[in-house]
């Protein structure tokens, strides 16, 4: 519902930050899945332990690099 004092820009804005959000969850959701089948793929593979600390060191390493802001590092 719209705020009394909500001008036609900001509303947009709204619209556009909702927008956005449900691609995140869906990316995000995309990206779980896809960690679900990593995680599936090394167990048949005889793996024991799916996590590679190296590997989280690694994405989290590109995430921050990728980063150019606003959001802090």
């Amino acid at each position: 519902m719209a705020e009394p004092d909500e001008t036609p820009e900001l509303a947009q804005l709204r619209r556009r930050i909702d927008a956005l959000d449900r691609r995140i969850v869906a990316i995000l959701n995309e990206r779980a899945r896809l960690a679900r089948e990593a995680g599936q793929a090394k167990a048949d593979a005889g793996r024991r332990g799916v996590r590679d600390a190296e590997r989280e060191r690694e994405v989290l390493l590109r995430i921050s690099m990728a980063n150019e802001g606003p959001l802090p590092q």
